[in-house]
């Protein structure tokens, strides 16, 4: 039995979408080889890993590592190419890369000649779009769902992830005419020009919170209302790691149990939730206005002030404070300093640095009266408030994208221009079921 299809809709090998939409494989203009190739075997080896000064012009190195989550360009450091071929291998406007190998197989990214002249890696392929193709509207199919549903089941043929320039030449597009190619790149663009401000605002809003924490954290800037000299004392007098250790099993099931990759990076919030019936391992216990922080690999800048009690892995220090002496939020937002994390950075290990304890209990810091202590804090909470209500506003804007993206990519919202009348905004398209013949147009 094949599905009933709504008027102006057809059914294609690769699903229901409207009738003057056509299902293209990718467009060709593959390139696989890169410069790196040509550098292999050049007595003159052009890449100088050395950091690109800010605003140099030099030809840079793109490599996969250097294409982020959001698809852009944000190297780190800058490569730059100093090679007599190397133009030979600049990207052009309208040009896409794709990655083609390892955990990134399939991450894009679209050339922005704002990011300067660009050679792209061995392990990237660029696609030059044919004049049928708008390069942005290409963009945005290879961010969509479909998109990444395709590249999971290409890729894991084997070991190693990987898809190759022919597998890629079989993706099949979903091709508007180009007036609404456009006119999708175009809203979807609008809404990617909205995270980012919001990124900005967030990251704004951050740059402010460290600023002022060297101010007040250090008594350079004082609170209304508060005088007289600041104690120097030493991290150890004033907080200690509650070292008790408890197994899993010897709690009840559902106590929440805090792992190292629980918490967010730099952010001081717990980004996974576990409970104590899924680990095994001993644990360290710790109460509600501990201060978690990750004593392994100690340059992640992983800390939790805790809002309840748990378990939590060995790698993690549950700091307690001496309430006479220091007040909870103080200290959390001390482990947030660079001092510290300079401290905690003079680690013992090589493969896996872990933080000293007597190095960091000897860090010598200012305390404030115990009054100051949470005036202080109090400041600081507001501003953690407004960054966590930045944050979940830009989490809603990128949802809010993805949904869209994949209603404008399927058909099932239409933009109004000459190719798709006002009359389709709102038609939908029935699944055809699984199993049934794909069917070119028509109602049956």
């Amino acid at each position: 039995m094949r599905a009933k299809i709504l008027a102006g809709y057809k059914w294609t090998e690769t699903g229901g979408i409207p009738d003057r939409w056509r299902s293209p494989s990718l467009p060709a203009g593959w390139t696989v080889r890169s410069l790196r190739s040509v550098l292999r075997t050049s007595p003159a080896y052009g890449i100088n890993a050395a950091a690109v000064p800010s605003g140099d012009r030099l030809p840079t190195y793109l490599r996969i590592t250097d294409i982020s989550d959001d698809h852009r360009f944000r190297p780190s450091p800058r490569v730059a190419i100093e090679h007599p071929n190397a133009s030979a291998f600049f990207l052009q406007e309208g040009d896409l890369v794709l990655a083609r190998t390892g955990a990134s197989v399939g991450k894009s990214y679209l050339y922005d000649p704002a990011d300067g002249p660009l050679v792209f890696a061995g392990f990237l392929i660029r696609v030059q779009p044919n004049e049928d193709v708008q390069p942005a509207f290409l963009a945005y199919c290879v961010q969509s769902e479909r998109y990444w549903s395709w590249v999971a089941g290409m890729s894991s043929r084997s070991g190693q992830p990987g898809i190759n320039g022919r597998e890629y030449g079989t993706y099949r597009l979903w091709l508007p005419l180009p007036d609404e190619q456009r006119a999708i790149a175009e809203a979807l663009s609008d809404m990617d020009g909205l995270i980012e401000s919001l990124e900005g605002l967030v990251a704004k809003k951050r740059a402010v919170k460290t600023a002022a924490m060297q101010q007040f954290l250090s008594g350079r800037t004082r609170l209304p209302g508060f005088s007289g000299e600041w104690e120097t004392k030493c991290v150890g007098d004033v907080a200690s790691v509650r070292d008790e250790k408890v197994l899993p099993s010897c709690v009840e099931a559902s106590t929440l149990c805090v792992e190292l990759d629980h918490i967010g990076q730099d952010s001081g919030r717990l980004t996974v939730h576990s409970t104590a019936e899924s680990s095994t391992s001993s644990k360290y216990c710790f109460i509600a206005g501990d201060v978690l922080f990750g004593r392994l690999r100690p340059y992640l800048r992983k800390f939790w002030y805790a809002d309840r009690s748990g378990i939590c892995t060995t790698e993690i220090w549950p700091l307690v404070v001496d309430p006479k002496q220091m007040n909870g939020g103080f200290l959390y937002l001390m482990v947030q300093t660079e001092r510290f994390m300079e401290a905690a950075s003079i680690s013992y290990g090589t493969h896996m640095p872990r933080a000293d304890w007597e190095v960091v209990r000897n860090l010598e810091i200012s305390l404030p009266s115990l009054g100051e202590q949470g005036s202080i804090v109090a400041v600081f909470a507001d501003i953690d408030a407004e960054i966590v209500a930045l944050e979940h506003r830009l989490a809603k804007v990128r949802a809010l994208k993805q949904g869209t993206m994949q209603q404008l990519l399927t058909g099932r919202i239409r933009l109004p221009t000459a190719d798709a009348p006002a009359r389709d905004q709102v038609e939908s398209v029935e699944e055809e079921p699984v199993g049934a013949a794909p069917m070119e147009g028509g109602v049956t």
